[in-house]
């Protein structure tokens, strides 16, 4: 005898069943990327907020709130108290900070290079995103302040360093709708350039004015 043949009420179901299962594992997936993205998100906030860069009355601060006197933009400001954070892992110094301009100096060890023996890149971006968001953000008013957050970095990279002490340099070369444009080199002791960056910098509301905002804001 032949088997009967479904009916199509026993065919819709296996339909709806079949189609739960794979909507059921698509959205699993699709909750796995979205965790995924939101982890992302978070991180990327977090380094954001380290980026922020403020400067106060009578001294010197950087990225991650270290304060040192201010420099003019000649002489060497050597480093006062204990670097925290970031700027202590990295170890770098800032020499000079004046309207449009910054700039920052380290002395590389064995902790900055990769397993070739020369300057691991990210440690050359890591100045010059620094160095361009000081440039973006010195303040004429005493008491005052400037914040900004990263929003683009585009890099090249032209010659290795191998030792000695390495120097980054910032310009802000552009302020509008709350966007600084800055470009930055880093060079080595010589003076030869071993590389080039260009940023996009996102002023807090008040921040794109050179006076600032209060420093309680």
């Amino acid at each position: 005898m032949m088997p009967a043949a479904p009916t199509i009420s026993r065919m819709r179901a296996r339909v709806v069943s079949v189609t739960g299962e794979r909507a059921g594992r698509v959205g699993a997936v699709c909750g796995g990327v979205i965790a995924i993205y939101l982890m992302v998100c978070a991180s990327r906030c977090a380094v954001s907020r380290q980026l922020i860069s403020a400067n106060g009355d009578d001294k010197l601060v950087s990225m991650d709130g270290e304060r040192e006197p201010i420099s003019n933009a000649q002489s060497h400001a050597p480093a006062l108290g204990h670097p925290a954070g970031f700027r202590e892992l990295v170890g770098y110094r800032v020499l000079a900070w004046r309207a449009d301009f910054a700039e920052i100096a380290l002395d590389l060890g064995p902790q900055h290079k990769n397993r070739m023996g020369i300057v691991h890149g990210g440690v050359y971006m890591t100045i010059l995103d620094a160095v361009m968001g000081h440039a973006a953000t010195w303040c004429s008013v005493k008491g005052h302040t400037r914040r900004c957050v990263t929003i683009s970095l585009t890099t090249s990279f032209l010659s290795p360093a191998r030792g000695g002490c390495i120097r980054a340099l910032g310009h802000l070369i552009g302020n509008e709708n709350r966007i600084g444009t800055c470009r930055g080199e880093v060079r080595d002791e010589s003076g030869a350039l071993l590389m080039t960056a260009q940023g996009a910098f996102r002023y807090f509301p008040g921040s794109e004015h050179v006076e600032g905002v209060p420093r309680d804001r």
